[in-house]
């Protein structure tokens, strides 16, 4: 049955496992997330070792996407342990891994102790048809849920997003770990800020990762507001990335009626080439708003909030912070964003008020509009610990479709969206946010067309919340570990020979680091035409050839990652 609006969240929500499935058995209907092997870590929360509280727990959860299924779970830190799960058509459970006898006796809990050494702690799952598959860390006053990306989504370049260290807590820092589905995979790390070990900013650190093994990169947690947002990881195969913060206040500093309140950050990072260029990002309802941050993808990144230009252009892997706030008066609690270039938004809660404790910080990827569906179920099982029926699911789509959602069959009145005003990618969409049940729920969407919906499901508890997005599919655009590079570069430049002007065309497979450089005939560099995270977009770029003397030259296209050295010859006359 459809629940109420929520505007605003007036009580505390229970904290309870949420996973968001899409069916195949419509057509055209697009996936969420869902795939047949995945890779779960849970990076530090809190304390830095086990501490043997009672409440503290890591949860796998799952569902079937359509068919029946087997699920294994394995884990490298554990040869010997494997568990093996039936599941109906549509079905669901959830594993809790720190309660298993083998488990808590090998590790005492499933969460990563280690920083800048290679571990096994990670949690290999398989099935044998299409699954979903969540994470959740949970510890006294401190947890937050994280959607698993599948292994057809997981790609060899990821830029972080993370949060900084607490400004008023120690042990608790700025972290992401990286993960391999396949051995000898070299795994490179370009730190945004210093770390834990003391290896400096932009120093790159290289691992050769194994199957199922991780490596857990975390900053100084005795120094305030160091951030690893913005570290780059690259790798020779297919890897997995979670990113977040140990536990954190949100803003950093934050501080109301005597105290602050901090919880764990984490979330999946989707790989650069599954970003996007427009989303729309709501508050959640609470008054004191909702923190959004921006990554952006390469050099030069101009973006834009409800039509108007926001501070100056991000560098890549450069971020900022803006708050969503929420207004009964004004309709401000939903933010249109565009950028020139793909970036990454995520969504932070705002720290809860230390009186009222309705809800603390959680990491949540907010999905491009580029990347929509239009059917999806998730489902909401109750931890019995908190007070049931307060949880809550965001659902964007346009303007046009939004008299065509349901719930469960049910439909969503349309004066429940409110319109956002400003045109996103050329079309006017709307959000609303409603309250849902324990139980199995289904969205869908009337729309026929590729962009039906987005969906975020959040949730609190007392001094905790967690939030993660539903039914939209970070799909790559595409996967250049499999596709042959030389087939997929272009170089060249005309006119050439070049009269004091050329035009260079280039492109490459996937979003890389690359190099566009110009070597006289003795291979000396005398230009930088660019340098820096390039997109899989063919590019033109003009330069003057007025200064360099008449003769031969080389253009260089250079993409370590991508096994790209390649060179074109340039003729410059006088």
């Amino acid at each position: 049955m459809l629940s109420s609006v929520v505007f605003p969240v007036h009580r505390i929500a229970v904290i309870c496992v949420m996973i968001a499935i899409a069916l195949t058995i419509f057509p055209n209907r697009s996936r969420a997330q869902s795939g047949k092997e995945f890779l779960v870590c849970f990076m530090q929360n809190e304390s830095p070792t086990y501490d043997g509280t009672p409440t503290r727990y890591q949860d796998i959860s799952f569902a079937s996407v359509s068919d029946p299924t087997t699920v294994t779970i394995t884990c490298r830190a554990v040869p010997k342990w494997k568990k093996v799960i039936s599941i109906p058509a549509q079905g669901s459970t959830v594993y809790r891994l720190s309660t298993d006898s083998m488990i808590s006796s090998t590790m005492g809990d499933a969460i990563l102790e280690t920083d800048e050494l290679i571990d096994s702690v990670v949690f290999r799952v398989v099935s044998t048809a299409p699954i979903v598959c969540l994470g959740m860390s949970n510890k006294t006053f401190t947890a937050d849920a994280f959607f698993a990306l599948p292994r057809e989504s997981a790609l060899n370049e990821y830029i972080v997003m993370s949060y900084a260290n607490s400004e008023v807590a120690q042990a608790m820092p700025s972290e992401f770990c990286v993960a391999s589905f396949d051995d000898n995979d070299t795994v490179t790390i370009i730190p945004s800020a210093v770390t834990a070990l003391g290896n400096p900013v932009d120093t790159p650190l290289k691992y050769v990762l194994n199957a199922g093994e991780c490596i857990q990169i975390q900053t100084d947690p005795n120094i305030p507001l160091l951030d690893l947002t913005g570290s780059i990881v690259r790798s020779t195969k297919p890897v997995v990335v979670y990113g977040g913060s140990a536990r954190t206040e949100v803003p950093t500093g934050f501080s109301m009626n005597g105290g602050t309140s901090r919880d764990h950050l984490a979330e999946a990072i989707p790989p650069v080439a599954a970003w996007g260029k427009f989303f729309a990002a709501k508050n959640t309802g609470r008054p004191l708003g909702d923190l959004i941050r921006v990554v952006a993808s390469v050099n030069n990144t101009v973006i834009k909030i409800n039509g108007q230009i926001w501070g100056a252009p991000l560098t890549a892997g450069g971020f900022r912070d803006t708050m969503i706030i929420f207004s009964d008066i004004v309709a401000d609690d939903t933010y249109g964003v565009e950028a020139s270039n793909p970036i990454l938004i995520g969504l932070i809660g705002h720290s809860g008020d230390q009186n009222t404790k309705i809800g603390d910080p959680f990491l949540a990827m907010i999905m491009p509009l580029e990347r929509t569906g239009n059917f999806s179920i998730f489902f909401i099982t109750q931890d019995g610990s908190y007070d049931p029926n307060q949880e809550f699911v965001t659902i964007v789509t346009e303007q046009s479709g939004k008299d065509k959602i349901t719930i469960d069959d049910v439909k969503v009145p349309s004066w429940v969206f409110t319109d956002i005003s400003t045109p996103l990618n050329g079309k006017l969409y709307s959000s609303g946010t409603l309250t849902q049940t324990p139980g199995v729920h289904r969205i869908a969407s009337e729309n026929t067309t590729d962009n039906g919906f987005t969906a975020m499901a959040y949730g609190f508890g007392p001094d905790i919340g967690y939030g993660y997005c539903v039914g939209s599919a970070p799909k790559p655009v595409i996967n250049f570990t499999r596709l042959p590079v030389s087939s997929q570069v272009r170089l060249e430049n005309f006119p050439n020979p070049a009269f004091g002007r050329t035009t260079i065309t280039f492109s490459i497979p996937a979003f890389a680091y690359a190099s566009l450089k110009i070597y006289d005939a003795l291979g000396r560099m005398v230009k930088v035409v660019i340098q820096g995270m390039i997109t899989p977009d063919e590019h033109s770029i003009g330069i003057s050839t007025i200064g360099l003397a008449a003769g031969s030259y080389s253009i260089e296209l250079l993409a370590p990652d991508l096994g790209i050295n390649e060179h074109r010859q340039m003729i410059v006359i006088q």
